[in-house]
């Protein structure tokens, strides 16, 4: 027997099985596809972009060189693109081009979401922060179909993280149609092939949405080591106090910048004054408003620290910029205690178009004082619509009496009371009452409004005695004052059924 045969066979047999590898590699990533990304790749891109990560420059450059040491060659030369969404969006599209999985997944979250927020904000939500015209929102629309996109040709690759983030998007209906149903097969999917956010996700789209036992996700989650389903746990399983403060501790612990804002929630009602501002800091220098807006709160009253109001406005732009609805709102009311008109304004529409529902109600009331009652009125619609009955009681101030240079109409302004009353604004009742004929139904509005706290209502109430008009001192513009007044709605315009000739009247109390 030749002496080279054992040789030659061995040789046969691992160029056979190189070829079946090679194959194999083929059928999963075929045409240009490269040997898919390590996993630590994707890791080092979650952190540094701040998907909801705790982000921390030491442990951002160790993950990068754990994927570059890894052979994930595009991590090696992090320092061009770090803590740059948008950069590494644009310069990870020809890599997504040629199907590496993991670029398209970052290249998805630069299409469809905010650059500025590191908490999984959508795109669209950035632009209304800025204002952008409907061409611009237009443009962005396409961007975000293309993100799902990416996040499509990740999941067929193979990469569930990428069908994950498709999920996401149909639950947020950005790029594709809103179907929370397909998101948590989505997510179900990426769960059962052992990606912890899409068990995670699908907690998450059964506890806000679909209904089902969204502790058994979260807790498949937290076992896989998502702190994040950790987090999510704590909040749904049934475990005490200490239990939960000390799961939220480690879930920050682990890198969840929400679990640190929710740790430094207890830690602050335990009076644990310094670890709790570390907690809300980590938090917020993560991209997580609410945590900013919260520490501000401490600091403008001093509570557990050095009072710091100049840091508090400070931390309440921060929350605002990072798209915390309330944060604008607490930002508009420190420029408002300023008498900052500009300031005041800029940050009620933030807060505003963030669905807060006070800050429209008070947009609303500053834009009356500015005679811009056309936008004072869509501000009130939308905090109504928010169910804020005070809100549309206000709405129906405005007509009635003609405020911020609206037009006036007597009539049209009871929809809107009723409105109010049906969302237990008392003065909403007394409005409706006080344009009722004698009859049951305006005993029972006043009775309402009686039982809600206006006083006005109430059988027993014996009005003061008002002084002259000529000596209120109220002019038309002192909208803030004369909506503090007590009175009904003004009366019909001249012309009609117990009319008087133009006028004020009296506005509703606020």
């Amino acid at each position: 027997m030749n002496r080279w045969m054992p040789f030659v066979a061995a040789l046969g047999v691992a160029a056979g099985a190189a070829v079946g590898v090679s194959l194999l590699i083929f059928m999963a990533f075929p045409d240009d596809w490269g040997l898919p990304p390590p996993e630590s790749a994707l890791d080092a891109f979650e952190l540094d972009m701040r998907q909801g990560l705790v982000r921390d420059e030491a442990a951002v450059d160790a993950a990068y060189l754990r994927a570059c040491d890894d052979g994930y060659e595009p991590a090696c030369p992090a320092l061009d693109y770090k803590a740059d969404l948008a950069l590494v969006g644009e310069l990870f599209a020809d890599l997504c081009s040629s199907r590496d999985p993991a670029a398209c997944i970052v290249v998805g979250w630069a299409e469809t979401q905010w650059d500025v927020n590191g908490d999984r904000s959508r795109a669209t939500d950035g632009l209304l922060w800025s204002g952008a015209d409907a061409h611009d929102r237009d443009l962005w629309d396409e961007r975000e179909a293309q993100g799902a996109e990416r996040f499509l040709t990740a999941c067929d690759a193979g990469n569930e993280r990428g069908c994950a983030e498709l999920g996401r998007l149909h639950g947020w209906g950005v790029g594709v149609d809103q179907d929370h149903a397909l998101a948590f097969e989505l997510f179900v999917q990426a769960c059962d092939a052992g990606e912890p956010v899409g068990c995670n996700w699908a907690g998450d789209v059964q506890e806000d949405v679909l209904g089902g036992d969204s502790e058994h996700w979260y807790r498949r989650a937290c076992d896989m080591g998502l702190a994040d389903g950790c987090r999510n746990l704590s909040n749904v399983a049934e475990m005490g106090h200490p239990e939960r403060a000390a799961m939220l501790g480690r879930a920050c612990d682990d890198g969840d910048a929400r679990a640190c804002s929710w740790h430094a929630d207890w830690l602050m009602d335990g009076e644990e004054y310094e670890l709790g501002r570390a907690r809300y800091e980590s938090a917020c220098d993560s991209g997580i408003g609410a945590a900013c807006d919260d520490l501000a709160g401490y600091l403008l009253n001093g509570v557990g620290m050095d009072e710091d109001r100049e840091r508090a406005f400070e931390l309440n732009v921060e929350a605002c910029r990072l798209g915390d609805a309330a944060g604008c709102a607490h930002a508009a009311y420190r420029r408002m205690d300023a008498e900052d008109e500009d300031g005041t304004l800029l940050y009620l529409q933030k807060a505003c178009t963030g669905l807060h529902a006070e800050a429209c109600t008070d947009l609303g009331d500053v834009l009356v004082e500015t005679e811009a009652g056309g936008r004072a009125l869509r501000a009130f619609e939308r905090a109504c619509d928010l169910g804020d009955g005070e809100a549309c009681n206000r709405y129906g101030v405005v007509i009635v009496d003609g405020l911020g240079g609206v037009e006036q109409d007597w009539w049209q302004g009871e929809a809107w009371f009723r409105r109010s009353c049906d969302l237990e604004w008392g003065w909403g009742c007394k409005n409706v009452a006080d344009r009722l004929e004698e009859s049951a139904e305006k005993a029972r509005m006043l009775s309402k409004a009686c039982q809600l706290g206006v006083a006005e209502a109430c059988p027993t109430y014996e009005p003061p005695e008002l002084p002259e008009a000529e000596d209120t001192g109220l002019l038309r513009a002192e909208v803030s004052e004369i909506l503090k007044m007590i009175g009904n709605a003004g009366e019909p315009m001249d012309g009609l059924e117990g009319g008087v000739e133009g006028g004020l009247g009296f506005p509703v109390e606020d």
